[in-house]
């Protein structure tokens, strides 16, 4: 995945496919609990606004 990929999406959210791919990568990291939050992530939803 490339790593401006939240740019390049732009106000959509992560495709189903990058959101598999992720919780793939963090089962096989064990890493479980961020695991299980990507699985709660809605595909193609807008992105959640980033105000500071």
């Amino acid at each position: 995945m490339a790593e401006n990929y939240a740019c390049l999406r732009g106000e959509r959210g992560p495709s189903e496919r990058a959101l598999i791919h992720l919780f793939r990568r963090l089962c096989e990291e064990r890493r479980y609990l961020l695991a299980a939050k990507v699985t709660a992530v809605e595909p193609d939803a807008p992105a959640p606004s980033r105000t500071i």
